[in-house]
């Protein structure tokens, strides 16, 4: 749609493949890796833009994993080991969230891209068109 088109792509420095800035400045928040890769975005770098060659810039984000600076804090604070145990569990439900999320996007955009690719072929007003999209 024509939503989805507005969106500002960025660009792995590695794997070049495409990805919503909005979603990678998010999972950047938790682990500096390509979500798609895994390369390591402090050192390759990423794109915003339509296409790698033709960026505006270049970026590297700051060296991050949510599950190492969580570990540092925990020994820094001292907690007892049920606190400790109840962070580990906080953080890995929080990952499965942000999983589950991330898929059902994926699933949205897949439905919003057939729905749309539908019409476009039989027309607003085919019934066939929405079956097809469902």
């Amino acid at each position: 749609g024509e939503a989805a088109t507005e969106r500002v792509t960025a660009r792995c420095g590695a794997c070049q493949q495409p990805l919503h800035e909005a979603c990678l400045r998010t999972a950047l928040q938790i682990d500096s890796r390509c979500p798609l890769c895994r390369a390591e975005l402090a050192e390759v770098g990423f794109a915003i833009g339509t296409s790698f060659a033709s960026a505006d810039r270049l970026e590297r984000p700051e060296r991050r994993r949510l599950r190492q600076d969580l570990e540092a804090a925990v020994v820094h604070a001292g907690l007892d080991p049920e606190e400790a145990a109840l962070i580990r569990r906080y953080h890995a439900s929080m990952r499965a969230v942000v999983a589950n999320l991330s898929d059902i996007i994926r699933r949205v955009e897949d439905h919003a891209r057939r729905h749309s690719a539908a019409l476009s072929t039989y027309g607003t007003s085919g019934r066939q068109a929405a079956e097809e999209a469902a």
